[in-house]
């Protein structure tokens, strides 16, 4: 889920950053993923 320069991977889904800073993407069935800076994982919304 890392890339090699260390972001996250959002597996070509388009990816938003929100005002608080959290980057999210969507899935093409409408859910949502927030990355986990801390965890380094994507969870799901």
């Amino acid at each position: 889920m890392i890339l090699s320069d260390g972001s996250p991977d959002a597996e070509g889904l388009p990816t938003t950053t929100d005002d608080d800073g959290v980057l999210w993407r969507q899935h093409p069935d409408g859910n949502h993923d927030w990355w986990d800076a801390e965890l380094r994982v994507w969870v799901r919304w």
